[in-house]
């Protein structure tokens, strides 16, 4: 049972950032990030490189605006200082989901004002437990565990509508892979990665827009056993955290017209260990049977307690 907040995991978004003439440049978001979507840090730390032929810096100013609302979240006004690296915000906390954009000016060795950087954008993701409407869910049978089977896990929605904006925020107890509309999602491997998971799991963030139709849609979700319940260590442990992998799926879908819908994972789902893969191991490879197609789906088993926030 989770303990503690969920933490949200950054989805590294790609992002054009221009040098400029005279202006710093390479804006980057706390630990490296460029234009992260998802970020989980209410609190960011900005960093920056000078432009070519300037020797040091020796004072910056940090303007974060609402991408949206164009309101000045925080300016810092000129700060005599040479550090560009992990400069802390120091605003008002920000909200879940709030889109910023930020931009840095800089003064050079003799104290003359370089031009403002081109802006950078960066979203954050689902900062509490409370921004969650969804639950936990797994295949009601037990799996074994010394077989690292693959569960696989879906759910049809319709959407009623031009969608203008679409996010999917989604994690797991174990490992992930979710397809939409018969395309994966991003392209990251053994995602959400490893943690501790009584304390904190990472969450990752997606721009799906693009992947959605008005009309009938279908989420289907495989979900292994990873680090959290199957195989690892030199003793060739099993079951370390948890018997059971879970998935923690949320689609947030705007409309152009300005209505909302969400999408969760929930009751409403199925799940089947009948698939193609049959073992999936961090260890022991994967055992894939091409004649195989999922069947066999039950309801899932779902548990909506998402801990403290």
């Amino acid at each position: 049972m989770m303990k503690k907040k969920i933490a949200s995991l950054v989805f590294m978004a790609s992002a054009c950032l221009a040098y400029g003439n005279g202006a710093a440049h390479s804006l980057t978001v706390g630990e490296g990030f460029a234009a992260p979507l998802g970020f989980h840090d209410p609190s960011p730390s900005f960093s920056w490189k000078l432009p070519e032929g300037v020797k040091a810096q020796t004072a910056y100013q940090i303007e974060v605006r609402d991408a949206q609302t164009k309101k000045v979240a925080w300016n810092s006004g000129w700060v005599s200082s040479d550090q560009s690296v992990l400069v802390p915000y120091g605003g008002d906390a920000l909200a879940s989901r709030q889109q910023l954009a930020w931009r840095v000016q800089v003064r050079d060795e003799n104290g003359a004002e370089l031009e403002w950087s081109q802006p950078a954008l960066f979203e954050l993701g689902l900062l509490s437990s409370k921004d969650w409407q969804a639950q936990w869910i797994r295949p009601q049978a037990e799996t074994d565990p010394n077989k690292e089977a693959v569960a696989w896990l879906r759910r049809p929605f319709a959407l009623s509508g031009a969608v203008e904006r679409a996010r999917l925020y989604v994690t797991a107890r174990g490992l992930f892979e979710v397809h939409l509309n018969g395309k994966k999602v991003g392209s990251d491997c053994f995602v959400p990665g490893w943690t501790s998971y009584k304390n904190r799991i990472d969450t990752l963030a997606y721009d799906v827009t693009s992947q959605l139709k008005n009309g009938e849609n279908s989420l289907v979700a495989m979900l292994g056993m990873g680090w959290y319940s199957g195989r690892i260590g030199w003793k060739h442990q099993k079951a370390t955290f948890g018997r059971q992998p879970e998935l923690l799926l949320q689609l947030e879908v705007t409309y152009r017209n300005g209505r909302k819908e969400t999408i969760v994972s929930d009751g409403q789902w199925e799940a089947t260990c009948e698939g193609p893969i049959l073992s999936s191991s961090l260890y022991d490879g994967e055992h894939y049977d091409a004649r195989k197609a999922p069947s066999g789906w039950q309801p899932v088993a779902a548990n909506a307690d998402l801990g403290d926030a």
